[in-house]
């Protein structure tokens, strides 16, 4: 045990409570002649009396918040250097507080959470003309989904919410059948790439020829092998 170590664990000021915990058990373990300490994270969780996967997280907010580096040794228990003499000095600004008076214990400040998109409620939510377009794409009746979508919600307290109610919605479309002699419009088949180049190739230009006859026999073998449909069109019309 290092008193040093352990003074300084107990000076430093950190708002997670069970994370100062296993920083004083870690200072507990250190060997000042080595300037570090290895207890194992089942030791760890003994004193804590947290889950191993507790003292894991606590672990890592420890080390991201500068107060200390980890050595992972492979087969054995990991070494834990504590920043002592450094942490104060080499934290990133964004983690300390203004400069505390001499002597007074050092305050980190941990890193700000992202706020996480907030739920739309179903009840306050109006499709837009898109997933109206997407239901009668499929044979519905964007009004009557729209109706069944809000009877279930008032069946269960108007409680539904959703980071994106339009994929909602066009989930709930595509669990709904059709009803019977409905059109589902089907998408618009476009070209592909091979194909416009294939036309392209295939299209005698003001001279008469093709661009493929003006290729070498390589190139037009490579040309071939990396467009299924030039090759395809090729062996229709006997070349």
């Amino acid at each position: 045990m290092s008193v040093r170590a352990l003074s300084w664990a107990f000076d430093v000021q950190i708002d997670d409570p069970l994370a100062k915990l296993v920083l004083l058990a870690i200072a507990n373990n250190h060997n000042e002649a080595h300037d570090i300490a290895w207890p194992s994270v089942a030791h760890l969780c003994n004193v804590t009396r947290a889950s191993e996967r507790t003292v894991r997280n606590k672990l890592a907010k420890l080390e991201e918040i500068g107060l200390m580096r980890r050595k992972y040794r492979s087969g054995r228990s990991t070494q834990y250097v504590l920043l002592i003499d450094t942490s104060a000095r080499d934290a990133p600004l964004h983690q300390m507080q203004d400069t505390p008076a001499r002597d007074a214990p050092i305050t980190y400040k941990e890193p700000e959470k992202k706020n996480k998109r907030a739920k739309i409620k179903i009840k306050d939510w109006s499709p837009t003309e898109a997933d109206e377009a997407y239901a009668r794409s499929k044979g519905h009746d964007p009004a009557k989904i729209i109706e069944n979508i809000r009877l279930w919600d008032d069946a269960n307290g108007n409680v539904a919410g959703y980071v994106n109610p339009s994929a909602f919605y066009r989930q709930w479309v595509n669990r709904e059948k059709p009803p019977r002699g409905a059109v589902i419009s089907m998408p618009v088949r476009t070209a592909s790439k091979h194909e416009d180049a294939a036309r392209y190739m295939l299209t005698p230009g003001k001279d008469g020829v093709r661009p493929y006859d003006k290729m070498t026999p390589s190139m037009q073998q490579d040309r071939r092998h990396n467009n299924p449909v030039l090759d395809r069109m090729l062996k229709k019309g006997g070349d």
